[in-house]
């Protein structure tokens, strides 16, 4: 597969699963006149894939059918000379980064080759094949994918960095509705709920996983001062009692538990327990059927 850009001097070519390779044609020939393998597919190092985010993960509309690619490396290319003041060399490598494009996207090609240090390239080749990656479950060339200390760090901050943007922008444009609505920045009511501060009770245990210590008190003083169940509403028993009954009850645990900290001993008295119980009261007479479940709301 060839890639060229048009004024510039080299040329590059990627036979799969054989090498890669960077050359130079002179105007008045055919023949290379410079020739350089930059990797060479190898059996011990270039099976295994490793699945990781792109770059701005966080900002893609479609981050579940863009924002992972495969990488492979193919190392053992032609000696590179040392610059660092050491006599020697050492070999060149190449790392593939398979992605998935907008551009063109039935089609596999090579987007770019960059030599981000010295003799160690990276070749980005756009395919379908690496579009859903990760929730397809499907990885290129059918090679086994193994996510590694880097990747899985880059991973969990993708998450943090996922989490915090939804959760800041419904503190300041929904709080203390129950939702936000993404396209207008305003809080709307959750039809099946109709219980105040939803979004924030559901995501309690979610800060106290992410040890998040003083966005977690903050969250709970809220949630303390604010909520009431004395309400006069139809709600479904199953979304309360998963989000708002559960999502109590958990940040209890969480508060409680020494382990974790999240509060000095002393300070936390129990009230998201209290309230759980409260709701709870108000939900039983909804079980009080023939059959002992309840109805649908």
């Amino acid at each position: 597969m060839p890639f060229h850009v048009a004024g510039t001097w080299w040329r590059y070519e990627w036979c799969v699963g054989r090498s890669v390779r960077q050359f130079h044609v002179a105007a008045d020939g055919d023949e290379p006149s410079a020739n350089i393998t930059l990797g060479r597919f190898s059996a011990a190092d270039s099976k295994t894939l490793r699945v990781e985010p792109v770059a701005g993960l966080a900002a893609l509309r479609t981050p579940e059918v863009h924002g992972y690619q495969a990488v492979q490396t193919y190392p053992q290319g032609d000696a590179c000379e040392r610059r660092d003041g050491h006599n020697g060399s050492f070999a060149r490598r190449v790392a593939i980064q398979y992605k998935c494009c907008v551009f063109r996207a039935n089609e596999t090609y090579i987007e770019a080759v960059e030599e981000p240090a010295r003799c160690a390239y990276v070749l980005a080749v756009c395919t379908p094949a690496a579009c859903g990656l990760v929730t397809r479950d499907q990885y290129v060339l059918n090679a086994p994918a193994v996510v590694g200390d880097d990747e899985r760090r880059a991973l969990a901050q993708t998450v943090r960095d996922m989490f915090y943007h939804a959760y800041n922008g419904y503190l300041a444009h929904a709080f203390p509705r129950d939702a936000l609505k993404p396209v207008t920045c305003a809080g709307a009511a959750f039809e099946l709920g109709q219980i105040e501060m939803l979004t924030l009770i559901d995501t309690l245990d979610t800060l106290a996983i992410l040890e998040d210590g003083p966005a977690f008190r903050h969250a709970v003083a809220l949630v303390v001062a604010r909520s009431s169940f004395d309400l006069d509403t139809a709600v479904s028993v199953f979304e309360t009692t998963i989000r708002v009954l559960g999502g109590l009850l958990s940040a209890h645990l969480f508060a409680e538990d020494p382990a974790r900290g999240l509060f000095a001993p002393g300070a936390y008295r129990g009230e998201l327990l209290a309230l759980a119980r409260d709701l709870g009261d108000r939900l039983l007479p909804a079980f009080a059927t023939p059959t002992g479940i309840p109805s649908p709301c």
